[in-house]
């Protein structure tokens, strides 16, 4: 589930007849499952909640209640935004902020004219008062009305035949950057650039995919889930300084709801953690210098604080890696950590990479790391459509996903030039940093490292230790076949337990 609040919610569909109890199975696929199940329900038990995020001052939303509201009657800016503020995710929108929606759906703005995108409403700047304007207005207003963007699967040609080879889903694209690794059909393929609804793939041999075939269906851990799993750490990590297996596993027993089996693998994945390197808690952030079984180089993160966290720090991470050993970096994220691949040759200094990290702005960073990748382009096309500057449906005609996606990317160019903050762009960064990344958490995480709440830790390792493979096999799993990623996991974990012998 990855969070405490979905356990709850997904256990309650059950057990509904008279007198039932409901009840669930945690199926759990790995050890970092195991940890993170185990600390999920201890969590359950104690009514400890994840906290809500809800989302505010979204301006595509906003745009369809505005014109919505123009339909109805002739408005007053302040009265209009007073009614707006009543709500709790506008109760902070600025003034200035609301005109510059009005001027966008007003048609204030010729460079868009030029692409035939015309006002909705009319707005009077000097009177500061709006309406409806037009009689197709409100034909555009219910047939574009909704939120939930039109999806549909991406095309994928080879270069430089162009011949199709199969097709991946739009949430799969989104995460893609140009260089990064896949699998499809069973074989490797480097991403170079997409077309509307097509995408066009190199073949690449002898590479590690860098995004998981069913990266685009995880669900992320959330945040609080993340700290308690680090807290649970922090008790297993004393425990080790200072008592014996019996002990240990029976403060496991006692405190979480586990079985002597699971209560056994968390002790071992612990202890070989302990032995090897050191384990990462809730004060000490861990990065591990390391290499995979084919010698490859890793910068591991052992950064507990969920996917999305990780997404918004691993991005701004890696841009400030690339700029430091001037050569492109590649980047594989999970709930646990992240891992930077990079060059043998080069060689990274961890303490001026967080320094930088620290004084830089995260915004400023992830918005740098996000111009012109499919990311940016795929959301602008989901808030275009939502805001009314691509339409879905014109005059009972139905417009392909395909043209939309033309359409967005051009319109993201005009837009570009007429106003870097123009109001679908701004809320298609706001979505992205606040919805698809956790850029507050991820500032969070920044602050505690500059005030000493986290420390920053190097190791380096010849193997990478236990809590690094999920993550160093991640890409792997999908190129070959499960019965070999256990012969790896199992070469991996031998050759731990060697060096902790030696």
């Amino acid at each position: 589930p990855k969070s405490v609040t979905r356990a709850v919610q997904r256990i309650g569909r059950s057990g509904h007849k008279f007198k039932d109890i409901a009840k669930g199975r945690i199926i759990v696929l790995d050890r970092d499952d195991l940890v993170e199940c185990c600390v999920m329900l201890k969590c359950a038990t104690q009514r400890k909640l994840d906290k809500i995020s809800i989302p505010k001052n979204c301006l595509d939303i906003l745009a369809q209640h505005v014109v919505g509201m123009a339909l109805t009657k002739k408005w007053h800016v302040n009265e209009a935004l007073a009614l707006i503020r009543r709500s709790y995710c506008y109760k902070n929108l600025s003034k200035a902020t609301f005109i510059s929606l009005l001027k966008y759906l007003a048609g204030h703005y010729a460079e868009l004219e030029d692409q035939r995108v015309y006002g909705k409403i009319w707005f009077d700047e000097q009177e500061e008062t709006f309406g409806r304007r037009g009689k197709y207005t409100r034909i555009i207003y219910y047939l574009n009305l909704g939120a939930i963007p039109d999806e549909v699967k991406i095309d994928v040609y080879k270069l430089p035949s162009k011949r199709y080879i199969g097709g991946i889903e739009e949430g799969f694209l989104e995460r893609l950057r140009p260089g990064d690794i896949f699998v499809l059909g069973g074989k490797l393929y480097k991403f170079r650039y997409a077309r509307g609804m097509r995408c066009y793939v190199e073949e690449a041999r002898e590479e590690i995919p860098t995004i998981p075939a069913w990266f685009s269906e995880m669900l992320p851990l959330s945040f609080d889930l993340a700290l308690e799993i680090q807290k649970f750490r922090s008790k297993l990590k004393r425990k080790f300084e200072k008592d014996q297996e019996k002990k240990i596993k029976k403060w496991l027993l006692r405190n979480y709801p586990i079985d002597e089996n699971v209560a056994s693998s968390i002790y071992e994945y612990f202890r070989e953690q302990y032995l090897y390197a050191e384990i990462p808690d809730e004060k000490t952030l861990l990065i591990e210098e390391t290499y995979d079984l084919e010698g490859r180089k890793f910068l591991v993160f052992h950064s507990l604080f969920g996917r999305r966290t990780n997404d918004a720090l691993s991005r701004a991470i890696a841009l400030l890696i690339s700029n430091m050993i001037k050569h492109s970096v590649r980047v594989i994220v999970s709930d646990n950590g992240f891992a930077i691949l990079i060059p043998r040759t080069k060689k990274v200094n961890v303490e001026r990479l967080m320094e930088k990290l620290c004084f830089s702005n995260m915004e400023e960073l992830l918005k740098k790391s996000l111009k012109r990748t499919e990311l940016i382009k795929r959301r602008f096309r989901h808030c275009a459509a939502r805001s009314f500057l691509v339409l879905r449906n014109y005059k009972g005609h139905k417009i392909s996903v395909n043209k939309q996606q033309l359409s967005s990317q051009t319109l993201l160019k005009v837009c570009e030039e007429v106003d870097e903050n123009f109001p679908v762009i701004w809320e298609t960064y706001r979505e992205i940093l606040e919805d698809v990344f956790d850029i507050k958490n991820a500032e969070k995480v920044i602050n505690w490292i500059k005030n000493g709440k986290l420390k920053v830790k190097k190791i380096s390792t010849i193997i990478a230790s236990p809590f690094a493979h999920n993550l160093i096999i991640l890409g792997e799993s999908d190129v070959i076949l499960m019965e070999d990623r256990k012969k790896r996991l199992l070469a991996l974990y031998e050759e731990i337990m060697r060096r902790i012998s030696d």
